[in-house]
Order: structure tokens, then C-alpha cells, then sequence
């Protein structure tokens, strides 16, 4: 969803907008990658490595990953795109 304001006249009135975005197709919902999610996301103040790995990846493989991806291996979740996350997971679930 976006929101776009209009201003209509100086501080008096504002008109909004709203826009739904379509759900993409190939966004995988299955309870794999829901899980791979909430595994990320566990532990805010730990590294997305020690979050994934506390849930049984391994580290190695995730290190490899981020490289490969172009992130810093202390890289933590919420600083991730979800199209980081997805492209993570699909490399991991191979």
C-alpha cells in the first residue's frame, strides 16, 4: 500500500490517496520460508549467522551466502530487503 497527500489549500484540508499494491506471484508463503523468517528475526540484537544458526543452518553456508549476496557477515536481519531474505533462503534450502 502507498499513500500519496495532495495539498488542496494552505493548512486547511489534505486528501489521501491510497494505491494497493498487487501481490507478486512468486513471493513464497509456504511454512518453510515462514519459519526461515521468524528464525531471522528471533533474536534482534544477534547477527542474522548466530539467529539462523541457533534454529540448526549452518554457519558456514550462511557465510557463504551473505558473501555471495554482497552483505557483511554481521549483517542482521532487520537491515535486509525482503528480497535479500527470499534470495538467502533459496540459496540455504538447496
Amino acid at each position: 500500500m502507498s499513500f500519496d497527500t495532495i495539498k488542496i489549500k494552505e493548512k486547511e484540508s489534505i486528501m489521501m490517496k491510497t494505491t494497493f499494491m498487487q501481490r507478486k506471484e512468486d513471493v513464497p508463503f509456504e511454512k518453510e520460508f515462514s519459519d526461515f523468517v521468524r528464525a531471522s528475526f528471533s533474536m534482534k540484537r544477534k547477527t542474522l549467522i548466530n539467529n539462523l544458526a541457533g534454529k540448526g543452518y549452518d554457519k558456514s553456508k550462511i557465510s557463504v551466502c551473505l558473501e555471495e549476496l554482497g552483505q557483511a557477515p554481521a549483517v542482521r536481519a532487520e537491515s535486509l530487503s525482503f528480497g535479500t531474505i527470499r534470495q538467502i533462503y533459496e540459496k540455504l534450502a538447496k
